[in-house]
């Protein structure tokens, strides 16, 4: 049954809607999925690459430039992952716990933990929406898009942690830095992409990330009882735009070529808290108190992506070569990192079995930034090795041609022996990179003055001492439905 023009205006005016909306949604992307898990099934199943040959949709991710090939359509699908990972924490010997000094301590004493130090095991699993489309709103060379990840599970979660011994009185664990919970964000693209020449087509493109500020007026009327407070609490979030770009180069009807840049972006996150409490308005350090904390979440680097393709009668290859400049990392509380540049390889391959299906592999290798975690930090990353596959059909309904795809990617992560330094032990001070005494060996009793036998000796609670390991496997499946128009 053919649309009728009033019917396709309808289904162009819902796609444009969708780009408004990315504009204005209050919780627009942050460090997106699409690096990780892909978007859309014919380039998830091809190892995650498109930078030269992507033109539908997800373009909007892998090159915007390709839009301008793009023939308008919608598309709709889910991603299901699931994850087998793990942080295996090494046993640690007796003796170097945080005793209990009484009120002489220099730290709250190991027994008094709120969590036990233990395994991670359990990082999440994502379901998400994948939506997005294309459409040609006044002339024939550009084209707009929109893609959007929306996961089932969680709209958005940001997971504040420290990387070295202060994680001990909060999770007391490891985590995966740059997996699990930074997976859990919508995710929102705009792209626009023009055919310049026939051999030429570049785009741009955004994503809108909000910047939160919030302030807490706390009064406390009596000091000893903290436990009751009047508290009020004021919040606000700003656009912070995040642009990428592309171009695709089409020499021939055998070659195609991409180049694309991603800027970075991050999630960031001010608080300020003001306590007035009854009795200190006269003290000498100030009234209110102010507290202000900072922190990054989501952190993404500058992307640099060099793509090419070649094409020779129903066989198609792809090669996706990336730069990821992870060495301006900040961590969730906006430590920096320490981490290292890395490069990733992609490789992709397509058959036309027949006349409506074709046939997608890939394989990937992904380097970790993190390097050896010796020290006193105990970020937790791994270099992964991933393969994947799928399919794509054309079916003819009425006049209309309707495609369905799928794809399954694994993704391993190389294990990875970690052990921490051993001494000498400098005290915990901020300049101390290695694993550090959080009880001074020169402390003494401030009664008789002589040593104290218990302080001698390392002690500390670092959730990552002596050492972890780390592994795992995670499984990617996936389902779209594309209508061109």
């Amino acid at each position: 049954m053919r649309v009728g023009t009033t019917a396709m205006n309808t289904v162009r005016t819902w796609l444009l809607a969708g780009v408004l909306v990315g504009l204005i949604a209050p919780c627009a992307a942050l460090a997106n999925p699409f690096d990780v898990y892909g978007l859309g099934a014919r380039a998830s199943a091809m190892g995650n690459t498109g930078t030269a040959v992507a033109d539908d949709y997800s373009a909007t991710y892998y090159n915007p430039a390709g839009l301008a090939l793009a023939q308008p359509s919608v598309s709709a699908g889910v991603m299901l992952t699931y994850s087998d990972v793990a942080i295996r924490l090494k046993d640690r010997p007796a003796g170097y716990d945080l005793p209990d000094l009484g009120s002489k301590s220099s730290a709250i004493p190991t027994k008094y933990r709120l969590n036990a130090r233990s395994d991670t095991t359990d990082m999440p699993s994502t379901y998400a929406l994948q939506f997005g489309g294309v459409v040609a709103p006044w002339m024939d060379q550009l084209r707009l898009g929109f893609a959007v990840g929306l996961p089932i599970n969680s709209i958005g979660e940001q997971t504040a942690r420290f990387s070295d011994e202060r994680e001990q009185y909060f999770s007391n664990r490891l985590d995966f830095e740059l997996l699990g919970h930074r997976q859990q964000q919508l995710s929102v693209l705009l792209a626009a992409g023009y055919r310049v020449t026939d051999w030429l087509a570049v785009g741009i493109g955004a994503s809108l990330l909000p910047n939160s500020g919030t302030t807490a007026q706390v009064y406390l009327a009596d000091a000893a009882r903290q436990e009751q407070i009047q508290m009020t609490v004021a919040n606000q979030q700003k656009w912070n735009p995040t642009v990428h770009a592309g171009l695709m180069l089409l020499p021939s009807a055998r070659w195609q070529f991409g180049l694309v840049w991603r800027g970075q972006n991050a999630f960031n996150l001010d608080i300020e808290n003001k306590l007035q409490i009854k009795g200190f308005q006269g003290a000498a350090t100030g009234f209110p108190i102010t507290q202000d904390a900072h922190f990054v979440m989501n952190f993404t680097p500058h992307q640099f992506v060099a793509g090419a393709a070649y094409k020779d009668g129903r066989l198609l290859g792809t090669l996706d070569i990336i730069r990821s400049l992870w060495s301006y990392y900040h961590d969730s509380v906006g430590d920096k990192a320490g981490f290292t540049d890395t490069w990733s390889a992609r490789l992709g391959g397509q058959w036309q079995a027949t006349e409506l299906t074709y046939l997608y592999a890939g394989l990937r290798y992904e380097q970790t930034p993190v390097p050896d975690q010796t020290g006193r930090t105990n970020y937790v990353d791994n270099d992964r090795l991933g393969v994947s596959g799928g399919a794509r059909h054309r079916f003819v309904m009425g006049e209309r041609n309707v495609e369905v795809g799928w794809y399954v990617s694994i993704q391993r992560l190389l294990a990875r022996d970690t052990n921490k330094a051993q001494g000498p032990y400098q005290t915990c001070a901020p300049n101390v990179t290695k694993v550090c005494d959080e009880v001074p060996d020169n402390m003494t009793d401030p009664v008789s003055g002589k040593a104290v036998p218990q302080a001698q000796g390392l002690q500390t609670g670092n959730p990552g001492f002596p050492g972890f390991l780390s592994y795992g496997t995670i499984l990617a499946v996936g389902l779209d439905l594309r209508i061109p128009f």
